[in-house]
């Protein structure tokens, strides 16, 4: 995470978003208030000063408690957990069980050290997964059963992993000439992110770079050219989906995405995580 952010960048940030969050606090915007909080911890941890990152979760488990249910619950579980508090996340998710999807119960089930309980989830989890390849259109067929390889990996099942992600690249090589729907730029950019990974996660390093370069330049001409079908998209259209299929490939998104920063940041800052990522596994190999 370091090597995506100056040190100057950083210092930078936390000033801003100091600033935003005294501006949230006096508007009595709660979800922004504790996003930003939640988001100065992560910076001061990049920075690797624990004090002040410890500071600042412990301030987002204050914010919570003084205006509960005002708040996005995953800062407040993601805090909890940064404590060494997973068992304590847990009992609120399982507290208000509606409140929190499946994959998070998972996730924390095998945080707070209950194993067979999460691999029981992600597995079902995998198998929905690949329902949703056979049911959805041609064009999301390789992402849900990319998916499904990803959440086989979370339930500690290699070879279902590699199997799915097998088949998530054939099945992209069989659509890719006739995808059933027209794309803006931001989604082409976004169903070429996902594209280069399937490739990466299958050690196809050369087509992986391929897309992910022409991913680059998407992202770069979507927000330049496109702003208004940008927000459009990440707002109403498939973004949000995206964000839960790019979240299982990079464990560390929450670091990259910073809930503030625009929709331009994040992408390139995602993209420049990718390419540093691929290319340390290529130098691995």
């Amino acid at each position: 995470m370091r090597k995506l952010y100056t040190e100057e960048e950083i210092r930078e940030k936390i000033e801003k978003y100091k600033k935003e969050h005294e501006d949230f606090k006096a508007g009595e915007y709660h979800v922004l208030m504790i996003s930003s909080t939640y988001a100065l911890a992560l910076l001061f941890e990049i920075l690797q000063n624990n004090e002040c990152s410890k500071y600042y979760l412990e301030k987002v488990i204050e914010e919570w408690n003084l205006h509960p249910g005002k708040h996005f619950h995953w800062a407040y579980l993601n805090a909890l957990e940064k404590l060494g508090k997973a068992e304590r996340a847990l009992e609120e998710i399982l507290s208000t069980p509606r409140s929190f999807g499946i994959e998070t119960l998972a996730y924390f089930y095998r945080e707070a050290g209950k194993k067979n309980e999460s691999i029981l989830l992600f597995s079902g989890l995998a198998v929905h997964a690949f329902e949703l390849s056979e049911t959805r259109s041609s064009f999301w067929r390789p992402h849900y059963l990319q998916k499904a390889s990803n959440l086989w990996e979370r339930a500690e099942c290699k070879e279902l992993a590699d199997s799915y992600n097998m088949r998530a690249l054939q099945t992209w090589n069989e659509v890719r000439d006739s995808l059933d729907r027209k794309l803006c730029l931001i989604e082409e950019a976004w169903l070429h992110e996902e594209v280069a990974y399937i490739h990466e996660r299958a050690q196809r390093f050369d087509e992986a770079l391929r897309y992910y370069e022409k991913a680059q330049a998407e992202y770069e001409t979507a927000h330049k050219k496109e702003p208004t079908s940008v927000q459009a998209n990440h707002c109403d259209g498939d973004w949000n989906r995206y964000y839960g299929f790019f979240s299982l490939q990079i464990p560390d998104l929450s670091y990259i995405d910073l809930p503030l920063d625009s929709y331009e940041e994040n992408d390139l800052r995602r993209m420049r995580y990718r390419f540093l990522t691929l290319k340390q596994k290529a130098r691995a190999i």
